[in-house]
């Protein structure tokens, strides 16, 4: 049936706003591990180039409902040093210059058995960094900060699939490790990968972050509101003729 000219562009109007990205994409809260303590203190877990040169990666695992796209990450973690003197661990100055994140699924090889899903290198400047607060390591007071991201290009997610992010940080010091927060709300462990063992190991405690994304809604709801649309429109011009 073709539409009277009167009719189309309220059709194409009603069309385009429906499937429009920006009605489509809205930053919800899709996954929240909020940092957690046990025994009174935070368990970090280093996720950088360590002093002695070994590289460190933590990972911790995810499983969303629905079908999404993560459009924005956030974070907790803090930068600590060995002091020069003493031996002792202490605050260390922030000095991640690129964050690595990285979406895994399982796979790979016995030593770090996962497969890379999506990637990107952010650069430190498009990360809103904020002092989250401070707590001890002993009797040393440290720092730690509240790290987010808005992507420029998001992560795919499937439903009901373990996926594992990681997040690692690139500094201009290896004397200043970056070390990830423990959260709650997943199952409890995390994982860590070192270059110098060539192994992944298994540690205490969820790590702390938020994914912000949407999901994405399933395709018969879409031809059935794209189906009631033209049908309205069908019926209009039916009507218009009759008139």
């Amino acid at each position: 049936m073709k539409l009277p000219c009167r009719v189309r562009p309220l059709v194409i109007g009603c069309l385009l706003t429906l499937f429009a990205p920006s009605r489509l994409v809205k930053a919800d809260i899709l996954l929240e591990r909020p940092p957690t303590v046990q025994d009174g203190y935070y368990y970090v877990w280093g996720s950088s180039l360590a002093p002695a040169g070994d590289s460190w990666m933590t990972l911790d695992d995810i499983r969303l409902s629905t079908d999404s796209v993560v459009t924005g990450i956030s974070w907790q973690g803090m930068y600590l040093r060995p002091d020069p003197s003493t031996g002792d661990i202490i605050d260390g100055t922030p000095n991640t210059y690129s964050w690595y994140l990285g979406i895994y699924k399982s796979g790979g090889t016995a030593s770090f058995p996962y497969d890379l899903v999506a990637s990107q290198f952010v650069d430190a400047s498009a990360v809103t960094t904020t002092l989250g607060g401070t707590t001890y390591w002993g009797s040393n007071k440290v720092n730690y900060y509240n790290e987010s991201v808005d992507l420029t290009t998001g992560f795919s997610l499937e439903a009901n699939q373990t996926y594992y992010l990681a997040i690692y940080s690139l500094g201009t010091s290896t004397s200043d490790g970056w070390l990830w927060l423990s959260g709650t709300g997943g199952n409890g462990v995390s994982y860590q990968y070192s270059s110098a063992y060539d192994a992944t190991f298994t540690r205490e405690l969820d790590r702390t972050f938020t994914l912000t994304g949407h999901a994405i809604p399933e395709p018969p709801s879409f031809a059935l509101v794209a189906i009631g649309i033209l049908g309205l429109a069908g019926w209009r011009a039916l009507g218009g003729r009759l008139a």
